[in-house]
């Protein structure tokens, strides 16, 4: 028994380094796993305001070419009311479009799976 006891602070003490390692290990992954969830929402974020800004753009542009007879020295190519309105009818439908490929590709996403150290929790109430 004795020998047990002389052996027992290196046992206790591979037992405190096999618990720190794992605390150590799954702090990680955890911080990893939370950083590579950010990046991949922050891309699709990107793309969004990408493709929003574009429609801005386009209706900013078919505006400017509007105006264009009304404004001294507007570099903007003039187009009539006609075509005006055909292309102002047209906007919210590109914008639509645009939107709906944005959301067609959130849904045809893959469920983000869990970490290995995240674990769901029970609501209390």
């Amino acid at each position: 028994m004795s020998r047990l006891l002389a052996q027992l602070p290196a046992l206790l003490g591979v037992v405190v380094g096999a618990l720190a390692t794992l605390a150590t290990t799954r702090a990680a992954d955890r911080a990893r796993w939370n950083r590579e969830m950010r990046t991949r929402w922050d891309a699709q974020r990107l793309d969004a305001y990408r493709q929003y800004a574009g429609t801005l753009k386009d209706l900013s542009v078919l505006a400017h070419r509007a105006t264009a007879r009304k404004r001294p020295g507007a570099r903007s190519e003039p187009i009539d009311a006609e075509e005006v309105g055909r292309l102002y009818a047209a906007a919210p439908s590109r914008r639509s479009e645009r939107k709906g490929a944005r959301c067609r590709h959130r849904r045809r996403a893959p469920s983000v799976p869990r970490s290995p150290v995240e674990e769901p929790r029970a609501h209390t109430s």
